[in-house]
């Protein structure tokens, strides 16, 4: 480990549980694997919840924090690479990764940016003065930006053409994400189960998620709905609690590890109703894990789902939502087609082995670059 370059990867990991939080996590698993790199992750953990981008005393402290031990490892001669996980979903979020991408650049050590937001479609139409004039001093700040799809490799290049763009796709480990053949009883014996996991927040579609949930239950279709996940905010959790109190619904929170994988392996049908997302990892969670899957046709979902691997639908239209569940639940067929074309598809495209050797690539040609 003594001869290998050191990567000062600043971002969160688990917990707390999200996207960003899984892929950092991942980041760190792939380097210490690497003969070339050593893996240093720069952050702060705080117990209790955070109101993430807000200006307050918590947040304050914590930023003063993790600056500080940024500083401390940028010391460091063996420093190959900052790899910034950026949240750029609000314009404090964007003030505070300029803050550390300056403090990156002092030292003149290579900063791999790493947005994470799947609002940023969103921001780039509204074109809100701040965030934008932050984020476009936040790209020409980075020596390399990695997007997560082929959907945002377009949108940034458009946007900021002059940046040196690393496409990495996220990739899930599909031997710990799997089908175990025979878990699930025949569907004749027990009710279809549906699997929703994802922050209980209403940017991921639960009032039509309810809505749907409402119509499916009046008509008596044999289905349960798993809700995995905690409240981010008051809305969610009223939202959440609508959820539970609805037949046939089990909200099991916050669900980690491999008890996430055991409900995964139990359920049918995954949905995902979220009016945006970048490429969700959960998605591909449950692609691997061979669920038939319904999700809105946002972000780089469309690139993961098609016609053989998936239901698309239309962002916050519940009566759609409702239709692609009734079908799933009522087809036998289909869900089995479905789920084989899914796994198929995670192993396909979505590995980590590929993850992991896009990632090492990306890596090994900045600090090269830097060197020359």
């Amino acid at each position: 480990m003594r001869d290998r370059q050191r990567v000062l990867i600043v971002g969160p990991t688990p917990p707390p549980v999200g996207g960003m939080s899984s892929v950092t996590a991942e980041c760190i698993a792939a380097v210490r694997e690497s003969s070339r790199f050593e893996p240093v992750n720069i952050e702060i953990k705080h117990k209790g919840r955070r109101q993430v981008g807000a200006l307050n005393p918590t947040n304050l402290a914590i930023g003063w924090r993790l600056l500080r031990q940024l500083r401390r490892e940028l010391a460091n001669p063996r420093n190959a690479l900052c790899h910034l996980h950026a949240s750029v979903s609000t314009r404090l979020t964007v003030i505070k990764n300029l803050a550390i991408a300056q403090t990156v650049k002092r030292t003149k050590t290579p900063l791999l940016l790493h947005p994470h937001s799947g609002a940023i479609e969103q921001l780039l139409l509204k074109h809100p003065q701040g965030w934008r004039m932050g984020m476009d001093q936040l790209m020409a700040m980075a020596d390399g930006v990695v997007v997560m799809s082929p959907r945002w490799h377009d949108l940034f290049s458009h946007h900021w053409p002059q940046i040196k763009l690393h496409q990495l796709i996220t990739g899930v480990d599909t031997e710990l994400y799997s089908h175990v053949a025979g878990q699930r009883p025949s569907a004749a014996e027990r009710p279809i189960r549906v699997l929703f996991m994802g922050h209980l927040t209403p940017y991921k579609g639960l009032a039509e998620l309810l809505t749907a949930w409402r119509l499916l239950m009046l008509e008596g279709l044999p289905c349960e709905l798993d809700l995995l996940g905690e409240a981010r905010d008051a809305a969610g959790k009223s939202l959440g609690a609508q959820l539970a109190a609805l037949p046939n619904v089990n909200a099991y929170g916050l669900v980690t590890g491999g008890a996430k994988i055991e409900l995964l392996r139990g359920a049918d049908i995954f949905v995902l109703p979220s009016h945006f997302e970048i490429l969700p990892v959960a998605l591909l969670e449950a692609l691997a894990c061979g669920l038939a899957c319904i999700a809105t046709a946002v972000g780089s979902v469309p690139e993961v789902l098609g016609d053989e691997t998936g239901l698309l639908i239309p962002a916050q239209n519940s009566h759609a939502l409702a239709d692609a569940l009734r079908e799933l639940v009522r087809n036998d067929a289909l869900r089995t087609r479905l789920r084989f074309a899914g796994r198929q598809r995670a192993i396909e495209s979505y590995s980590r082995s590929h993850f992991v050797s896009n990632l090492i690539a990306i890596y090994d040609q900045l600090s090269t670059s830097a060197a020359n």
